[in-house]
């Protein structure tokens, strides 16, 4: 841990002298009143006056304090406590087992460190979110990519808040496929072909195997020529699960947040049904 401004300071100064300038009669030890570190990075001391401490370990700040202490007061040993302040210390507000206001200790102290100290994220989230805070600008990432790649793992700094939420992403499956419903993205990618596993598949009796359909709206700003962009607000993709290019590029192709996987019906299930039926009216007139 670093001193920082806003940090608070408390001194105690020993002294072996019989009459000491700080301790009174009897006295070895004298607290001093908690300061906290300016702006500029300064603290007053008495005897040395405005001394800089901001980016020093305690250890060293000690030290410092004490050789100019000795100057006038030369049996003086000093005992110096940090407080961490805003500025050496990150707010980790919810989504973890313990939330709350922690130190940080060094400069290496990074997301997964914080992280782990408050008990890790909440086991009921879906595909858990990290959202940092730094400067006013909010920063996501998948907690499992930061898992992955430790490169993304960054060093935490003081007045960083960090925030742990369920990823909030979901789409919709509708038609001939294994169930009807909404999803959650259980990763942070999900291909096509992972979504239709997600979801049961499609249904072995109805579906149409050539005729799955993922449609989606993109935002008016996005709309492009169809090579650089989509080449408007609505498009529908199909999926074509009898051959084996139609499964490598459902195997490729990302679902996105609020798309709808639509399992359209086979032709043959009408008449299916006409035959079904009649089978059913000849059985009563027997």
């Amino acid at each position: 841990m670093l001193i920082a401004p806003g940090d608070s300071i408390q001194l105690t100064i020993w002294d072996a002298e019989q009459n000491s300038l700080l301790a009174g009669t009897g006295q070895r030890a004298t607290p001093l009143q908690q300061a906290q570190v300016s702006a500029n990075g300064r603290i007053f001391v008495p005897y040395i006056g405005e001394l800089t401490v901001a980016g020093m370990a305690p250890d060293t700040a000690r030290a410092k304090i004490e050789e100019e202490l000795v100057r006038t007061i030369p049996s003086a040993q000093v005992q110096l406590v940090v407080q961490a302040g805003r500025g050496n210390s990150a707010n980790l507000a919810g989504g973890v087992g313990a939330a709350g206001i922690y130190q940080i200790p060094d400069r290496n102290f990074r997301l997964l460190d914080l992280l782990s100290l408050a008990g890790g994220a909440n086991p009921t989230y879906v595909n858990p979110q990290v959202r940092l805070t730094r400067g006013g600008v909010v920063y996501g990432i998948s907690l499992d990519r930061l898992l992955e790649e430790p490169a993304l793992d960054i060093a935490v700094q003081g007045g960083d808040r960090v925030l742990i939420v369920p990823d909030e992403r979901k789409f919709l499956a509708l038609g001939a496929t294994g169930a009807q419903s909404q999803f959650e993205f259980p990763t942070a990618e999900l291909s096509a072909l992972q979504a239709l596993a997600l979801i049961g598949g499609v249904s072995a009796t109805t579906a149409n195997p050539k005729g799955i359909l993922i449609l989606r709206e993109y935002d008016p700003a996005e709309v492009r020529d169809g090579v650089t962009g989509p080449p408007q607000e609505r498009v529908v993709f199909t999926i074509d699960l009898t051959t084996a290019d139609g499964l490598f590029s459902a195997g490729k192709f990302m679902v996105q947040d609020g798309d709808l996987i639509y399992g359209t019906e086979s032709a043959l299930v009408p008449a299916l049904t006409i035959v079904r039926l009649a089978s059913t009216l000849q059985s009563i007139t027997n």
